[in-house]
């Protein structure tokens, strides 16, 4: 069985159990798996076959045990599926419910078991918790392995260099927009 260990500040560390011959990854080094009040720890448990769900869990410091609050398709070896904090009491990861269908974030509300779906995919929320930016996950898989969505292909890979680049989601409203594009990055760096 492998698991992860998670260390509340200031507190206990717990081991986060995963399923046997399954693993386990929170995130990455720059954001914590723990919610702000220390009551919570979200990761990704990846399926045996690539192609397969991932699930995502909820470790519960109170009652010492993890429940899964979603699966998806959308996840990568490096950092799962993205899941973490936009507040004590909610989460966001992304979600890919079919190979071809489109892939969002999604915010889990741990007190209400509500779900929320985003415009856009999530790769960072902001240190408040208002925002949300992605490159195209898709095509990141190429440049970064294990940090995009791996298992799947999407129209998002045909996007020319003027729709493409990095978005930005509103959190509140759910509403995602190109913040720069690939086009103007390159222009303004004298590279076209």
């Amino acid at each position: 069985c492998l698991f992860l260990l998670a260390c509340l500040r200031r507190s206990a560390c717990f081991v986060l159990p995963c399923d046997d011959s399954k693993e386990c990854v929170h995130r990455f080094f720059d954001s914590s798996p723990i919610s702000s009040d220390n009551k919570y720890v979200v990761y990704t448990q990846f399926p045996q076959n690539k192609q397969s769900t991932a699930d995502i869990l909820l470790f519960s410091v109170d009652s010492n045990k993890s429940t899964a609050v979603g699966q998806t398709l959308a996840w990568g070896s490096q950092v799962g599926a993205q899941a973490q904090w936009t507040s004590p009491t909610k989460l966001v990861y992304n979600a890919l419910v079919a190979p071809n269908s489109s892939l969002h974030g999604l915010i889990y509300d741990v007190k209400s078991g509500e779900k929320r779906k985003l415009e856009c995919p999530v790769y960072h929320v902001s240190q408040d918790g208002q925002y949300a930016v992605a490159p195209n996950l898709y095509k990141m898989k190429h440049t970064q392995g294990g940090y995009g969505v791996d298992s799947w292909s999407s129209h998002m890979e045909d996007l020319d260099h003027h729709q493409d680049g990095v978005f930005v989601t509103d959190i509140k409203t759910g509403m995602c927009k190109l913040l720069y594009s690939i086009h103007n990055v390159t222009t303004a760096l004298g590279l076209n």
